[in-house]
């Protein structure tokens, strides 16, 4: 009984979160960089930068994956000057924490990270993002996803490193501009086939798509640039932090 109930709530939680990825007003605007006076590598330059910041104060994922989304949702919508983006980062990311950690580092503490950054400078940019995703905090990211996902293929004998690649791809997908405006159902399905491939297994199973739904051809195409991209970090001598810091769910 209790494993019957187990998979019900687990069913109407992913039911819930497919419905709330498709939030309107929490739609990211494709290719918005063109919108801005800079391009997609100061965007990848600046989340890798936020993964340095998460890693100093030894957050979770979570605030990673809810900072970029703030952050990419405000730009789809509002004009930043490249001087005023790493400002805008710490920002997202101190909303982001107190949002997702218990006792979240000060204020303080986040404007010491970016020069000439004062309190009252991300006080008043707080208020600005805030506004401009219409204080809509609650977000549905990648990680929602995994963590249903655990539930589902928890039985593998490869889960543990199952579910350490699958979060270690899903970090990646964070600086590739093209996943910017995907769903995160659709990027999940992704990063798990290929942590499952990685690992020597089967890439989707007929468990896996009767649950989600989703079909392999749906999410085929992410695969080899996401690949291509996790192959290039095992090959870095030094691996940016978005890769290389511990995996903390």
């Amino acid at each position: 009984m209790k494993k019957k109930m187990d998979d019900f709530y687990i069913n109407e939680y992913y039911n819930f979160l497919r419905e709330s990825e498709r939030d309107p007003e929490k739609q990211i605007l494709g290719n918005y960089t063109s919108l801005h006076p800079w391009n997609e590598e100061c965007r990848e330059i600046v989340i890798k930068w936020m993964a340095e910041v998460v890693r100093w104060f030894d957050m979770s994922d979570w605030v990673l994956f809810v900072g970029v989304n703030y952050l990419d949702r405000f730009l789809s919508i509002r004009r930043c000057p490249r001087d005023a983006l790493q400002l805008l980062a710490v920002t997202t990311l101190y909303v982001a924490s107190k949002m997702e950690v218990i006792y979240p580092p000060s204020i303080s503490e986040f404007s010491g990270m970016v020069d000439g950054a004062t309190p009252r400078y991300i006080a008043q940019l707080e208020m600005k993002l805030m506004t401009g995703i219409k204080f809509r905090l609650k977000c549905t990211t990648t990680m929602d996803f995994i963590s249903v996902f655990v539930h589902v293929d928890k039985k593998c004998s490869l889960f543990p490193d199952i579910l350490k690649h699958a979060l270690l791809l899903a970090r990646l997908t964070l600086i590739i501009p093209e996943f910017a405006d995907k769903l995160p159902s659709i990027i999940t399905c992704a990063c798990w086939a290929l942590a499952r491939r990685t690992c020597g297994l089967k890439k989707w199973t007929k468990r896996l798509q009767n649950f989600t739904g989703i079909e392999e051809t749906t999410f085929a195409g992410y695969i080899d640039p996401l690949d291509a991209l996790h192959f290039a970090c095992l090959n870095d001598e030094k691996p940016p932090a978005i890769f290389s810091m511990p995996v903390k769910i």
